[in-house]
């Protein structure tokens, strides 16, 4: 397995793109008179081609959005646009037609093929897509050779559980010694995110199955029943993130560019919150439970109301994907990292947010990022295989951690402040002191040695960096696309004489 592959595994659902051997797919054929037209094969890539442009998530024409059969029922300003059973009477067939206006599309056009497709579908009773989604997607069992990667390990407040995500299971372990207290089915495939509740009740687990859905899963913390399954977002769900200080609401966050907050006590969605133009990863909500902060593919940090669900102010500093983001304990900083390897720390006292400080922090990208509770130090985790200790205050390295048995994916610190605990791709769990950095006990060993294939590797990394051409976005960090945009970005930082910020001085990681 290359690791550009595994990049895209850990950041993208594991789909894999390849550019120069396979041929760029036509869109979707009508289906035949015979078939019952459906929303997904038939609507949406209509919609996606003549609409989304504008009735997208961010600021859509009457307020009326088109990405997602729930989007098109629910509609806007001027109600549904879709009258099951009645498509002459449909608002969004009458504008097609330009019976009413405005007239859509406003530039060209719609195909009499494309409209006719419609028109079937709202006859036949403009039925969701979910009937049908099962029987086009193949439901693969996997046959795991070794152990899942480790995505996220979590702490119980009193510190006496941790909690450590895998393949369709949670297992809950002592992390002085490692013993496995139980063994919890989560959900379906690889588990993103797990987290317990602030007053330890709640033990949240997410994931889902990419392109088609999301899913947590809840359990009483203290006996491991399963209490609940929440659904609702359209592909796998990548963090989870109770509100302080109670737990009353779950926010999550997904490669569907969403991000919805849930009512813990009913599991009713209460808000989605949409302005993200990419997958959205990491959420977490100020400590007084406040603000949501969110970080996404569309290289920003979005910082939002909760009890409102309005966004208050964007972070557009980053230069690529953000992949983790903490409040500081103070709630007077925010820091986020991600594909471009820097952390950044904004300062919130003002109305919004102002960068603080920047610096260039690992080899390649950060994925974890978490302070202590006490708010002195801060721990990152890149995908450059190292795990980094940093002193708030004076905003320097103080350690790495020793070396790691493959990519650290994961991290939690105790509440004491005391340790670290750190999960890899490896399926390998290790608890670390916080202040020498030296091993405390091996939770969960790793099943093979990754070191020896680093070499392959690299060299696997750089050719397929330097024969593939880039994406038109931001790709998981290690691929092609994401590390032909970095380079084009360098030369474009140097040709206008704009200075990044300085190295750190200390590279004992070295």
């Amino acid at each position: 397995m290359t690791k550009a592959w595994r990049a895209g595994a850990l950041f993208g659902g594991g789909l894999v793109l390849l550019y120069a051997a396979v041929p760029v797919l036509a869109r979707p054929a009508a289906a035949p008179a015979t078939v019952r037209p459906d929303f997904d094969r038939d609507v949406m890539p209509v919609l996606q081609e003549h609409c989304l442009s504008c009735h997208g998530t961010s600021d859509p024409e009457g307020d009326l959005v088109m990405e997602s059969y729930e989007d098109l029922m629910k509609g806007g300003t001027h109600g549904p646009p879709v009258a099951p059973g009645r498509s002459e009477e449909s608002r969004l067939v009458m504008m097609v037609e330009g019976r009413t206006k405005p007239k859509m599309p406003p530039k060209r056009e719609l195909a009499p093929e494309a409209l006719s497709l419609i028109k079937a579908w709202i006859d036949a009773g403009a039925e969701p897509p979910a009937a049908t989604a099962a029987t086009r997607i193949p439901d693969i069992k996997p046959r795991l050779a070794r152990p899942s990667p480790v995505y996220s390990v979590a702490f119980s407040p009193d510190g006496r559980q941790l909690a450590v995500a895998g393949h369709k299971e949670v297992r809950v372990l002592d992390p002085t010694t490692g013993r496995r207290l139980r063994t919890l089915s989560g959900p379906s495939d690889l588990v993103r995110s797990v987290t317990f509740s602030p007053d330890g009740k709640w033990l949240a687990a997410a994931g889902g199955i990419p392109a088609r859905s999301g899913e947590i899963v809840l359990w009483d913390a203290a006996t491991g029943t399963r209490v609940r399954t929440i659904k609702g977002h359209r592909d796998y769900v990548y963090q989870a993130a109770f509100s302080p200080p109670g737990g009353l609401l779950l926010a999550t966050s997904s490669y569907d560019k969403s991000i919805r907050l849930w009512d813990v006590a009913s599991g009713i969605e209460q808000a989605t919150l949409r302005e993200h133009t990419d997958a959205v990863f990491p959420v977490a909500f100020s400590p007084d439970g406040k603000w949501l902060a969110s970080g996404a593919g569309d290289r920003t940090v979005k910082v939002w109301d909760v009890s409102t669900g309005r966004r208050l102010f964007t972070l557009s500093d980053s230069l690529d994907t953000v992949y983790a983001l903490a409040f500081h304990p103070s709630g007077r900083q925010l820091s986020a990292a991600g594909a471009d390897k820097m952390i950044r720390t904004w300062d919130l006292t003002g109305q919004d947010g102002t960068l603080a400080f920047s610096t260039i922090a690992h080899e390649d990208a950060i994925v974890q990022l978490a302070y202590s509770a006490d708010g002195r130090r801060m721990v990152t985790a890149a995908a450059d295989r190292r795990v980094k200790v940093w002193d708030v205050e004076k905003r320097t390295e103080l350690r790495v951690l020793p070396a790691q048995s493959d990519w650290p994916t994961a991290l939690a610190l105790a509440p004491d402040g005391q340790s670290v605990a750190v999960g890899r791709y490896d399926g390998s769990v290790s608890l670390y002191d916080l202040a020498s950095g030296r091993l405390q006990v091996d939770l969960l060993k790793p099943a093979t040695p990754a070191a020896q294939t680093a070499g392959a590797y690299a060299a696997k990394q750089r050719a397929e960096r330097d024969s593939l051409p880039p994406g038109p976005r931001s790709g998981p960090p290690g691929s092609a696309a994401a590390n032909s945009l970095r380079r084009r970005e360098r030369r474009e930082r140097g040709s206008k004489g704009a200075r990044r910020s300085a190295p750190l001085l200390d590279r004992r990681s070295r």
